[in-house]
């Protein structure tokens, strides 16, 4: 028995604090659409929608490519079909919505990064009062700007289908926020920021500052739950939120801890971020790491997203950077780094 695989990324502009709401509907609505197209196939189909793009994974018994083609980029157009299902998802994303709050540590970070994010939320479902105020006059905008070929690309069978040259605008205005606000865990959360201002040239020398400092056995976890035992968990990860790169590592204590951790915290990154005993092989974890998760499917959503903004992606490529950078030059770019803290207490 074959299968057909495909692979869809819709670019988007994020406009305003609706943007991603109108794209997480319109993610929702597609994904029943070619489910319900497809059935006879056996289709299954998982999705998410990112700041910046919607992802569409499809596996189905085996169809012709042109068949297949026309026929999704039919649904992409079924404006009356969306429009009539677009009250139903309004009011799905709003009971969503009520089941579930921001953590201390995302509430920290849309404190700190307010004046920079185009909307105040982590999600892309955006706030509670957000879904309440979008509307089907909106939805149609959002449609007729976005959803057109050349904002998509398709990978069918290992083929891909590319539209032509599309430029995409990165914006990078960073201002930083103290924080104020009243914790809800019962965890104390410290959350630490990295921004990389180059539009992501700095992410494998950010991914090395990461993982030297902030995974487990080593740097300040290693010195604040082993060494300490002062910290309930450490996360980390680099990621991008709205055209701002970004390493961020999230910390949680016990309050009784808190002033030991902050002071522990501040001194580590004046002195010991900088001492790098690990180089090598932290070196050669990363890219273990990278081989690893080349087939996974946020990464299969990350080469595809890049291909459609014609930006470079490739593992072989990663690796070849990380081999170039010495000792010397990752030292010299720590110096010019920026870390900010926030605590909710």
């Amino acid at each position: 028995m074959k299968l057909s695989k495909i692979k869809i990324v819709i670019k988007y502009d994020l406009q305003d604090k609706y943007s991603s709401i109108y794209a997480h509907i319109f993610e929702h609505i597609l994904v029943s659409c070619i489910e319900d197209k497809f059935k006879l196939k056996g289709a299954m189909v998982y999705a998410f929608t990112n700041f910046d793009y919607i992802y569409i994974d499809i596996q189905m018994l085996k169809g012709k490519l042109k068949k297949i083609f026309c026929a999704l980029k039919n649904l992409f157009h079924s404006y009356n079909l969306f429009l009539k299902c677009f009250n139903k998802e309004k009011n799905i994303l709003l009971r969503e919505k009520a089941l579930y709050e921001e953590t201390d540590a995302e509430n920290i970070l849309i404190k700190m990064l307010e004046s920079s994010l185009k909307v105040k939320s982590l999600s892309v479902q955006g706030t509670k009062q957000d879904i309440s105020h979008i509307s089907k006059k909106g939805f149609i905008e959002f449609l007729n700007k976005n959803i057109i070929m050349d904002n998509i690309i398709l990978e069918i069978d290992k083929k891909i289908i590319k539209p032509r040259k599309n430029n995409m605008p990165i914006k990078n205005n960073l201002i930083v926020q103290n924080c104020d606000i009243k914790r809800k865990e019962e965890y104390c959360s410290v959350v630490l920021i990295i921004p990389d201002m180059k539009c992501g040239e700095n992410k494998n020398k950010i991914e090395l500052l990461e993982y030297l400092n902030f995974s487990e056995n080593r740097g300040l976890f290693k010195l604040l739950r082993e060494e300490k035992g002062y910290i309930y968990n450490l996360e980390h990860a680099y990621v991008f939120v709205q055209n701002l790169y970004m390493l961020i590592v999230e910390i949680k204590c016990e309050k009784e801890y808190l002033n030991q951790v902050l002071m522990l915290i501040n001194d580590y990154l004046k002195t010991q971020i900088y001492e790098n005993l690990d180089f090598n092989s932290v070196l050669n974890h990363i890219k273990v790491l990278k081989m690893n998760e080349q087939q996974s499917t946020e990464k299969q959503s990350i080469i595809l997203f890049n291909k459609l903004i014609n930006k470079e992606s490739d593992i072989n490529h990663e690796i070849k950077e990380l081999q170039s950078i010495s000792i010397k030059e990752f030292k010299e770019f720590l110096k010019c780094q920026k870390i900010y803290i926030g605590v909710a207490e």
